[in-house]
C-alpha cells in the first residue's frame, strides 16, 4: 500500500535505524556485564561493636547473583600476627548470598574473596569484657577480658545523678594469658554504688572504651 508523499519513508533510513538501533543494545549488554563483572564483593558485619569473644555474622553477596560458588572468608585481627588469617570457606546460595560466623576478641576487619576478587574490608569493633562484683567478705572482684592483659582501670563512684572518678586501680595478670584483675578491700561509705572505666588511653588503639555493670557496696 503507498502512503502519501509525505509519509513515504526511504529503505535506506530504515535499515540504517536498525543498525544503529542494534549496535546500541549490543554496547548497552557489554556495558552491563563489564559492570557486573566489576562490581565488588557485597561484605557485612553484625553487629559492628560487641565486647570480647563474641559471635559475629559475616555476610554478603557476589555481583552475579549465582548460587554454588566458593567464597573464602578472611579476617585480620588488630594487635595480632599482622597478616590475613582464613575463617572458613562456604558456597552461596541459588541467589548468590552467603553467611558465615566467627569470633572476635580484638577490633577485627573481614574479607571476602571470590574468583581472583576481594571484596572491601568490614570491621567489627570491641570493648573489653568488664566482670565487677562484690563477694561475701565485702571485697570487690575486678575481672577484663581481652586478647592481652590491661594494665590500669578507672573507679567510680556515683554521686547523686553523676559519677566522679574515686581511684585508679592497678589490674593484675589473670589465670588466663587473655585476661586481667583484682581483688580490692576498699573502705566506703554503705552503700554506695561504683562502676569500672576502661578509658581509651587505657584500652589502647585495638579496643573500644569499655564501662562495667555498676555494683553496689553494702
Amino acid at each position: 500500500m503507498l502512503l502519501p508523499l509525505g509519509e513515504q519513508r526511504d529503505p535506506r533510513m530504515t535499515v540504517t535505524a536498525k543498525i544503529l538501533a542494534a549496535t546500541a543494545a549490543a554496547l548497552a549488554s557489554t556495558a552491563t556485564a563489564a559492570g557486573a563483572a566489576q562490581a565488588p564483593i557485597a561484605i557485612n558485619v553484625q553487629p559492628a561493636v560487641v565486647t570480647t569473644n563474641a559471635s559475629v555474622q559475616v555476610f554478603g553477596r557476589i555481583p552475579t547473583n549465582r548460587g554454588d560458588e566458593d567464597i573464602s572468608v578472611d579476617s585480620w585481627a588488630c594487635g595480632g600476627y599482622g597478616v590475613w588469617m582464613h575463617v572458613a570457606t562456604i558456597k552461596t546460595t541459588s541467589l548468590g548470598a552467603w553467611t558465615t560466623t566467627a569470633n572476635v576478641d580484638t577490633t577485627t576487619k573481614f574479607r571476602a574473596r571470590w574468583r581472583g576478587s576481594s571484596s572491601t574490608a568490614a570491621v567489627v569493633r570491641v570493648r573489653p569484657s568488664i566482670l565487677l562484683d562484690v563477694d561475701r567478705r565485702g571485697h570487690l572482684l575486678i575481672v577484663v577480658r581481652g586478647n592481652a592483659p590491661f594494665g590500669h582501670a578507672m573507679l567510680q563512684r556515683r554521686r547523686g545523678n553523676r559519677w566522679v572518678a574515686l581511684r585508679t586501680i592497678a589490674l593484675d595478670r589473670g589465670a588466663m594469658p587473655e585476661s586481667s584483675g583484682a581483688d580490692l578491700k576498699l573502705r566506703l561509705a554503705r552503700p554506695t554504688t561504683v562502676r569500672l572505666v576502661l578509658t581509651a588511653n587505657q584500652v589502647g588503639r585495638c579496643y573500644l572504651p569499655s564501662v562495667s555493670d555498676p555494683v553496689t557496696v553494702r
